[in-house]
């Protein structure tokens, strides 16, 4: 049976007995506890009004909206916790939630685990997958409204079914705004309002007012 999973880059699951410990490095987002219904007014605050975490990762047309150029505040608003070049470690199987970091405890299987964690990452693929592109919208809208298929392989998939004379015109009006943010100038624009909107959102709620 397997006895390992390579989580990711910065996580690896390793099976030693009963116990199922888990190594993670680095910094990791959206790291605390919540109740069993979640969001709501109980939940731990990252700051004050901040009833849940910001985006740690929001992008507008590729590009990436900072939270905020504190780094003590980014870790806060996205509930952050920094595990280090280290790692913690828990054990799942006795500790789900990973309340209880046993690094510590077991300073020796921490070091073990995070020497096998980067001997995996030297073999794990990571090709190039290209730039983000508009055009995938107006191949989803051709495909029905999915993006796909990836495989041209004709004979593979089932025809879309025919639009309707509504889904048409939708389809016509969208691939228009599709093409006018494809235009740099338009795609600057576009971008420069999302970074201004997110930004007072961003401040409103971590004063505590609302978005």
């Amino acid at each position: 049976p397997r006895s390992e999973v390579h989580l990711s880059s910065q996580a690896l699951l390793v099976a030693r007995g009963r116990a199922l410990y888990k190594i993670v490095t680095g910094e990791q987002p959206y790291s605390r506890w919540t109740g069993s219904v979640y969001p709501n007014c109980s939940a731990p605050a990252a700051g004050p009004g901040v009833q849940q975490p910001l985006f740690a990762d929001l992008r507008v047309l590729g590009r990436r909206l900072s939270v905020s150029a504190d780094p003590h505040e980014v870790a806060a608003l996205t509930w952050q916790q920094d595990c280090g070049a280290a790692g913690c470690l828990f054990d799942v199987a006795s500790d789900p939630s990973e309340h209880a970091d046993l690094s510590d405890a077991l300073p020796a299987l921490r070091a073990e685990l995070a020497s096998l964690l980067a001997d995996r990452n030297r073999g794990n693929f990571a090709p190039r997958r290209g730039v983000s592109s508009l055009r995938a919208c107006a191949e989803g809208v051709r495909n029905g409204g999915y993006y796909g298929p990836f495989v041209d392989v004709a004979s593979a998939y089932s025809p879309s079914p025919p639009a309707t004379a509504a889904q048409r015109e939708r389809d016509a009006a969208y691939l228009l705004r599709v093409a006018a943010l494809s235009e740099p100038p338009a795609k600057r624009a576009f971008q420069a309002f999302y970074e201004t909107l997110w930004a007072a959102t961003r401040n409103a709620s971590w004063r505590g007012g609302g978005p």
